[in-house]
């Protein structure tokens, strides 16, 4: 099973979108572990979001100390996720980099 890291500034959040895009993932990748950071005891932002996705949908999910990139096979990046998604991407990690939402009802495309 493939092991994901979600991406994000601690301020993201958008649920549809983190919603939206980690339901890409799965229906295209079929199950995976989802890797999200925490800053001491605290989640929050997307990685929180994404929690409380993993939870509704069955998805096993670990939090990680912000920081160091924990062992990922892929990464999904939302807004203000740039450094870890480069960090990602120098370690041969590949990104998904998920644009910011307009408003507005928009078709969601999913990672390729």
């Amino acid at each position: 099973m493939i092991r994901v890291i979600v991406c994000a500034a601690p301020a993201f959040t958008n649920q549809r979108t983190v919603d939206d895009a980690l339901d890409a993932v799965l229906s295209k990748r079929g199950p995976f572990v989802l890797l999200c950071g925490r800053v001491g005891a605290e989640v929050s932002g997307a990685s929180l979001l994404s929690l409380l996705w993993a939870a509704s949908r069955g998805v096993e999910a670990h939090p990680y100390p912000a920081g160091p990139l924990p062992g990922a096979d892929a990464a999904v990046a939302f807004p203000g996720g740039d450094d870890m998604a480069a960090r990602a991407e120098a370690a041969g990690v590949p990104v998904w980099r998920v644009p910011a939402r307009q408003p507005g009802p928009q078709p969601y495309r999913g990672p390729a």
